[in-house]
């Protein structure tokens, strides 16, 4: 009888171990559930901020070539001033 009460008793040890064991896992598991979710609102903010430099910079971008184009076009038109005040100081 003394054999099957210290087994027993080993038994109940053991599934006690296993039980903390077990609660251990599944803090870990819940603390890295929770990073995983800090990481993906991390991912989330990262994207959100790519996408507003893409915009700034093609914005920029526009606003230069529009610049440049408003520049060339004053251009053209002082030197059609030019041509025509010209013109008519040859005639």
């Amino acid at each position: 009888m003394t054999f099957a009460r210290d087994l027993l008793k080993e038994t109940k040890k053991a599934l006690k171990q296993n039980q903390k064991d077990l609660e251990l896992s599944r803090n870990e598991l819940r603390n890295s559930n929770e990073q995983l979710k800090l990481s993906a609102q991390a991912q989330i903010e990262i994207e959100k901020t790519q996408k507003i430099q893409q915009f700034d910079m093609l914005f920029m971008t526009l606003l230069s070539e529009l610049n440049l184009m408003n520049t060339n076009f004053i251009e053209k038109e002082k030197i059609l001033d030019f041509y025509k005040i010209l013109s008519q100081i040859i005639k």
